[in-house]
């Protein structure tokens, strides 16, 4: 039995990265969006935090996520569509985007 190598894109990797789902468990449609919106908040928290000389903290990047998915539907950007089992942990994903604004700030991501 031959098993098929899925291969992955740059923008599978960014949308995996990016996609509040994993973290968080929600179901944002359009997806792309939600992802489009993340990585761009991580540019403005990048630079807000490179002002303040610090990374923001996990706690700080909940409220500020948790607050996001919700402005993204109230603001009929996304529409929530399901509740799903977070696929990693809530700090984890938190963690991962805290990675990603120190590397911006240092000029290692766009």
């Amino acid at each position: 039995m031959t098993q098929r190598v899925t291969e992955f894109t740059v923008e599978d990797v960014v949308s995996m990265l990016h996609d509040p789902v994993y973290g968080y468990g929600r179901v944002l449609e359009p997806q792309e969006a939600a992802v489009d919106f993340v990585v761009e908040l991580n540019k403005e928290l990048a630079e807000q935090y490179e002002r303040l000389e610090r990374l923001p903290t996990i706690d700080e990047l909940d409220a500020i996520f948790g607050a996001a998915l919700v402005w993204l539907v109230d603001e009929g950007i996304c529409e929530h569509t399901a509740d799903v089992e977070p696929i990693v942990a809530r700090t984890l994903w938190l963690r991962v985007q805290q990675v990603n604004i120190q590397r911006i700030t240092q000029g290692l991501a766009d």
